[in-house]
């Protein structure tokens, strides 16, 4: 998702990453939304690949 939002921006992928960065919120407990959404996201992707190694 986060490759295709580089690629091709446009209204449908901001639509993705903001439901997705809604989603994710609750599951790890966070209750303030980050200042940068892809930032955020590219973080929680590095974290899951370091922990799950």
């Amino acid at each position: 998702m986060l490759n295709r939002y580089q690629e091709f921006p446009n209204a449908a992928h901001d639509e993705v990453v903001d439901a997705l960065v809604l989603h994710l919120l609750p599951l790890i407990g966070l209750e303030k939304r980050p200042v940068n959404d892809i930032e955020f996201l590219k973080t929680l992707l590095r974290d899951y690949i370091v922990l799950t190694r």
